[in-house]
């Protein structure tokens, strides 16, 4: 089964019901990192990142309600730079985390071939390495994996990682960047949902993306057996979302 709604999920997910969640894989917009529209409900649209903390904060919240005992959040995201500034978003929320309840898991490092990032170091080549014009180029995402304590129901699976790659034994994956925008202009990769949905839920199970986009989440969940719920607020994302998912005969 895949649930779409259309809206806020800071206001929807008080819909979903106590404990029906296994596992949440997300990533929710940056702290005014990009144009996010007119979209004036956009967690990423703040006057302060304060205010943005305090958002996300609202959201851990009710994903400790809806989530099952034993049950986990895979929560990507990264630092991010604002004005010349950088903002700690992995550390500062991590705080929001362990307040409502979740115990600290994992934190796993989504790199990037060196040249997909954004480059910051072209001072320090150019000032011939003079002391404190260093900024590294960001090639890394984080991703957060919390559970809420408890036990939860074993369910079916199968093994899917027969032929897995070395990096899946560490907390460094190498997964290159999605490069099709058709659907998204700031998508996330199949295989870093794909791994993640395997390792931390089972067959059958439900899987909530707060911010679902393009709906990357639940065409993942759909191939594998579970059943997904996904909020979005732009119904232009929606629309496209609905479509890639027809074309691959999963709605």
């Amino acid at each position: 089964m895949i649930d779409i709604r259309e809206g806020d999920c800071l206001e929807l997910i008080k819909d979903i019901s106590n404990n029906s969640i296994h596992l949440t894989v997300t990533s929710p917009p940056y702290f005014n990192a990009k144009k996010y529209g007119e979209e004036k409900l956009n967690v990423g649209n703040n006057e302060s990142y304060l205010e943005y903390l305090t958002k996300l904060d609202g959201l851990v919240k009710e994903l400790y309600r809806v989530t099952v005992d034993g049950g986990y959040i895979c929560f990507n995201t990264s630092p991010v730079l604002d004005n010349g500034k950088r903002y700690a978003i992995p550390f500062d929320i991590h705080k929001s985390f362990i307040n409502y309840g979740f115990d600290f898991l994992e934190d796993i490092i989504w790199k990037k071939p060196d040249g997909a990032g954004r480059l910051r170091c072209g001072s320090w080549c150019q000032n011939k390495h003079k002391p404190t014009t260093w900024y590294a180029n960001l090639v890394a995402e984080y991703v957060l994996v919390y559970k809420k304590p408890g036990k939860r129901v074993v369910g079916k699976f199968q093994d899917c990682f027969i032929n897995y790659t070395k990096d899946m034994l560490t907390n460094v994956w190498y997964i290159n960047p999605e490069t099709n925008l058709k659907w998204h202009d700031a998508p996330y990769p199949e295989e870093l949902v794909r791994r993640l949905i395997l390792l931390y839920s089972f067959e059958e199970d439900t899987i909530l993306d707060p911010f679902a986009g393009a709906l990357t989440t639940l065409k993942v969940a759909k191939e594998l057996n579970r059943s997904a719920i996904g909020i979005e607020l732009s119904k232009f994302y929606i629309t496209l979302g609905k479509e890639r998912l027809k074309q691959e005969y999963l709605l």
